[in-house]
């Protein structure tokens, strides 16, 4: 558990990172926009004498006043109701007790006095264009951006293809820059958001596919007790073969050690705690581990000299394949071995190494302590056959691969219930930005669509002559955010691997297309509620605007 919470910790680093830096954008967004539609408002109290200064001050103290109140009933409400989400999902995997809130008063101040800073600094820069023009100008409405020959343009073979609004949309799109990039910005973190949530599930559950379906292809595991007498050893290995309920199976020693790089206990770094195997024969092992190489996928023997480790092993070593380590196992005995490969291994720091190898390096030959066997029983047959195992005084534990699983699975549910609530943050945060910036980019451009409608625009070409822009700029931005999603998603597993466990970095195809499509909805969605206002925007008051 202490490690589960280690993993909540790591991810709750990059995530509010990137949710303080979408919603700061929409912050800043936002004041921009109302400092430039009240430019003329500016232009009239610079006119009757009103200095610089409280000017800004009038916008700063509205942006400090909405950041403080809303950043304290954002810190209140996210402390009562993120924690006790994710508490609760955790009860599927753990027997829980009732939620004791920790004391967060410097987690709350510190998150509020952030987004206040964003919020304040955001309605600075925006005042210090505007407050500071001459009156004259400010009393005017600002010209148009103009047009310039966009680089597509240039292309004559696309260019001519283009209808005349799909020009329009084309120029439009590179005449408003900043709108352009902030909206560009916006749709790729939410995106990037999504594909994170959704590739954090994939990959776990990659995990458990990957390493008990593909490498351990096993189903249970015996283990003799130590001090058996050889006799006895035979005699159990004679019954454990002829079980009915096994369809196959491989005796290999088993024992746990440590490994490190000194040759010498206590040298630099700590041992690493290792666990041995050692089949007894060879050449039926890869029946039951899939010894394949991380990066190439190369497959492996364990005939050839040297160990194998788990790269994960491997890399808490500092070691790459070639490289000589030591192994101390439980009686002391500290020896120099080669490794020969790194294994894709999610589970544990196995390290493989065949029988004469074993025995070239520590001096003895080892007995087998340990059974790997297949079976195809379901639960119930699986508990009916511990029992009958363990009535055996010669075996002192048997597991199944399955509990393992199921074990796994419940975790991932529960980390399931926690990307659902990463996922509906992140498509509100979509919803905000979408609809925020479509918001800018109508007021700026009143006059501009009003003057089409008078022109004999209809209502569905006025709509197309905006959508067109807010869907491309959508379709670029969720482009953007699936890589985006692809680093921070890597960056997300690498954090959140624990001690022995390490996740790959799998993320589904449907995971794409899911994202995706979730940002072109939030748009459509977005669209709908704009498609009202464009309908209200009254044609002769927007043209009159500048008298």
């Amino acid at each position: 558990y202490k490690s589960v919470s280690e993993q909540m910790d790591q991810i709750a680093i990059l995530f509010p990172l990137f949710f303080f830096f979408v919603a700061a954008l929409v912050c800043f967004t936002t004041m921009t926009r109302m400092v430039s539609e009240q430019r003329v408002l500016i232009g009239t109290y610079k006119a009757l004498g009103y200095s610089t200064f409280p000017i800004a001050m009038r916008y700063v103290l509205y942006a400090l006043s909405a950041a403080l109140s809303g950043g304290t009933a954002g810190a209140f409400l996210g402390i009562q109701i993120f924690p006790l989400v994710i508490f609760n999902a955790w009860g599927i995997a753990y027997q829980m007790p009732a939620m004791q809130q920790a004391d967060h008063r410097s987690l709350m101040a510190v998150s509020v006095l952030s987004i206040t800073a964003a919020v304040v600094l955001a309605a600075v820069v925006a005042c210090a264009g505007d407050a500071s023009s001459d009156p004259t100008k400010l009393m005017r409405p600002k010209a148009p951006k103009l047009g310039k020959t966009v680089l597509l343009e240039r292309i004559g073979f696309l260019w001519r293809r283009l209808s005349f609004t799909g020009k329009v949309t084309v120029r439009n799109l590179f005449r408003y820059k900043k709108r352009f990039f902030m909206t560009l910005a916006g749709v790729a973190g939410c995106t990037a958001l999504l594909v994170t949530g959704f590739g954090i599930s994939d990959s776990i559950r990659a995990v458990v596919d990957t390493q008990f379906g593909e490498i351990y292809r096993y189903d249970t595991t015996v283990t003799v007790r130590a001090g058996t007498a050889p006799q006895e050893r035979e005699r159990l290995k004679g019954y454990l073969e002829n079980l009915d309920a096994f369809s196959d199976t491989a005796f290999v020693y088993s024992d746990s050690a440590s490994a490190n790089r000194t040759e010498k206990k206590n040298e630099g770094r700590e041992d690493l705690e290792i666990t041995i195997t050692v089949p007894l024969k060879n050449n039926s092992f890869d029946r039951f581990v899939e010894m394949r190489d991380t990066s190439s996928g190369a497959l492996y023997s364990i005939k050839e000299e040297g160990v194998y480790m788990a790269e994960r092993a491997a890399e808490e070593l500092g070691l790459r394949p070639g490289d000589l380590f030591y192994i101390e196992t439980n009686d002391g005995t500290r020896r120099q071995v080669l490794l020969s490969g790194c294994l894709e291994i999610y589970v544990g720091y196995p390290v493989f190494m065949n029988l004469d190898y074993y025995e070239a390096v520590f001096g003895e030959r080892p007995e087998y302590n340990t059974l790997f066997a297949k079976n195809s029983l379901d639960e119930a047959g699986e508990n009916a056959l511990g029992e009958q195992l363990m009535e055996e005084e010669s075996i002192s534990g048997v597991s199944f691969v399955s509990k393992s699983v199921k074990t796994i699975n419940s975790m991932i549910d529960a980390l399931g219930m926690i990307t659902i609530v990463l996922i509906i943050s992140s498509a509100l945060l979509s919803f905000v930005v979408l609809y925020n910036l479509s918001n800018v980019n109508i007021s700026e451009r009143l006059r501009e669509i009003a003057t089409i409608k008078v022109l004999g625009f209809y209502d569905n070409e006025v709509n197309a002559y905006i959508y067109r822009e807010t869907i491309a700029i959508t379709v670029f931005g969720a482009f953007f955010g699936l890589g985006a999603g692809i680093l921070l998603h890597h960056a997300i597993m690498r954090m959140i691997a624990l001690k022995a466990v390490s996740f790959g970095t799998v993320i589904r195809p449907v995971t794409y297309v899911y994202s995706f499509l979730l940002t072109i909805l939030f748009s459509v969605i977005v669209s709908l509620f704009v498609n009202i206002k464009l309908k209200r925007i009254p044609m002769v008051e927007s043209l009159k605007s500048v008298e």
